[in-house]
């Protein structure tokens, strides 16, 4: 049996334009999509849902998203059982947050723990509602390097680079996660450190592509962008303080950028709400926020000038910036740095579906790919914020969220 969603102005994501009125069957899989006349209402569809007057286009992927990020207070001592149990919970809410604002596929940031595996492996069978999970190990940083104390993991040299891949790896990490470079949220560390040796960095994305393993960096100034590239890092993240040297560098060996402007965005209101905190941890956050807004909104219109490939990213999750409409105010962001309308939604849909290597199931409207639906009042392609509130989400041809 199968679903009829009709009367929509379908967005397919390919870059085609419009088909209105458009249609769309579905099983798990799309069936058949098009215009309304061509894709009638048969006698294998269960359900019929007339949708008219508003717009049908792929669910939303967001390529960085801290679903189990740990509280603030509990990560001076180590990360306790209580820690990690906080976060399992925290990440099954954030899954349902997900699903609720049209997000179907995260790319998970790194957590300290391992537990996060359960999570996406709980949702994958069906035992909760979440969205589908990429998730990768501890995060792998040198020793007192970037988010040491947050829990990722320390290795020195390129074999202990190899090493530390293959055992996230074999834990069951989908991605790997680098730190090559200092950021927000560490004390005593400036921003822009280049904290990983270009050996390191290509010996760990050695190790991680001969596993069949894609890699992501967390990366703040030019010198890290430009070795993390040439070294075949698939996505650099946050990218502060990025030359149109790098940038150039990035474009020319595929790199994609997820910048998740809107997470600096957050800290900065979050200082602006609280401009004295005795916590070091959100003291460093907010300090860093204040300092970089800009200078990263540079970076991000640099990227887009010269075609960098971008895919969209929140760095959601906190409590200082909650995931449900997170990767919306995201899209709203790279609009109003320049970005068009048209790719602000393909940012999150085909060219995320390119990134997570997912482009065969996800990211476009087309028969055969999984049923990720998302359905809103309004059009996306005239005013992106209309994407804030989903009117129906299909995950997989089943309606997990329906206003």
């Amino acid at each position: 049996m199968t679903t009829l969603i009709t009367g929509a102005r379908l967005i397919d994501g390919t870059g085609r334009d419009p088909v209105d009125p458009g249609a769309i069957r579905v099983g798990t899989r799309i069936v058949a999509v098009g215009s309304a006349r061509a894709v009638r209402a048969s006698r294998s569809d269960s359900i019929v849902i007339d949708v008219e007057g508003r717009s049908v286009l792929p669910a939303l992927i967001d390529c960085h998203a801290s679903m189990g990020a740990l509280r603030p207070e509990e990560r001076p001592d180590g990360i306790t059982e209580k820690a990690i149990g906080f976060s399992v919970a925290r990440a099954v809410a954030n899954g349902r947050k997900s699903l609720d604002g049209g997000v179907t596929t995260v790319r998970v940031d790194t957590v300290a723990h391992h537990a996060l595996f359960a999570v996406r492996d709980v949702f994958a069978a069906g035992w909760l509602d979440g969205p589908r999970m990429l998730v990768p190990g501890r995060a792998i940083t040198t020793t007192g390097g970037h988010a040491w104390k947050g829990g990722a993991r320390e290795a020195d040299g390129p074999d202990a680079m190899r090493k530390a891949v293959r055992e996230e790896i074999k834990a069951g990490a989908d991605w790997i996660k680098l730190m090559p470079t200092g950021g927000a949220g560490t004390a005593n560390e400036e921003v822009d450190e280049w904290q990983m040796a270009p050996d390191e960095i290509a010996a760990a994305v050695d190790a991680a592509h001969r596993r069949r393993r894609r890699v992501f960096a967390h990366v703040s100034n030019a010198d890290a962008a430009r070795a993390c590239a040439a070294a075949g890092v698939d996505s650099i993240e946050h990218g502060f303080y990025l030359s149109e040297d790098a940038l150039t560098e990035m474009k020319e060996h595929g790199t994609f950028f997820v910048p998740t402007l809107s997470a600096y965005r957050h800290l900065v209101k979050a200082s602006q709400q609280r401009p004295s905190t005795t916590d070091p941890y959100e003291a460093a956050l907010q300090k860093t926020a204040l300092e970089v807004v800009e200078r990263h909104a540079r970076s991000f219109r640099a990227a887009l000038a010269l075609g960098v490939r971008i895919a969209a990213g929140t760095d959601s999750g906190a409590d200082w910036f909650p995931m449900g409409n997170s990767l919306q105010f995201e899209l709203e962001l790279m609009v109003s740095e320049g970005m068009t309308n048209a790719d602000a939604v393909a940012a999150a849909t085909r060219d995320a579906a390119d990134l997570l290597g997912l482009r065969s199931d996800l990211g476009t409207l087309e028969a055969g790919k999984l049923a990720d639906i998302l359905v809103v009042d309004g059009d996306p392609l005239v005013d992106v914020s209309v994407l804030r509130k989903p009117w129906l989400v299909m995950k997989e041809g089943r309606v997990v969220f329906r206003a």
